[in-house]
């Protein structure tokens, strides 16, 4: 995308990161049963990966710097919202889906 527009391609990728960092954090409670070593090693370094916050600051920055200052706003508002907001949903449907795999198993 351009410099002067809304960046889609890095709202996309962190939506779906923050989504898989919700979903994963709740599967590796269940499965551990506590806050294990490996949950920080797979949400950091995997989610860390996947997920581009770096890119989202250049974005910004790049905004900022075409004097774009509403897109700039509306980006990083809309990310920590949204962003917020499918960490919940990925917990919500890990703990939906594990529900339904405790209690088959019961």
């Amino acid at each position: 995308s351009s410099p002067r527009e809304f960046p889609v391609d890095t709202f996309i990728v962190n939506i779906a990161g923050a989504t898989i960092v919700g979903f994963v954090a709740t599967i590796i409670l269940v499965i551990t049963g506590s806050s294990a070593a490996i949950r920080p090693m797979v949400l950091i370094g995997f989610c860390g990966a996947l997920t581009t916050e770096s890119t989202m600051a250049v974005n910004i920055d790049k905004l900022v710097s075409y004097h774009r200052f509403f897109v700039a706003t509306e980006f990083l508002v809309s990310m920590l919202i949204l962003g917020f907001l499918a960490i919940v949903i990925g917990n919500i449907v890990a703990k939906a889906i594990t529900g339904n795999l405790i209690r088959n198993n019961t």
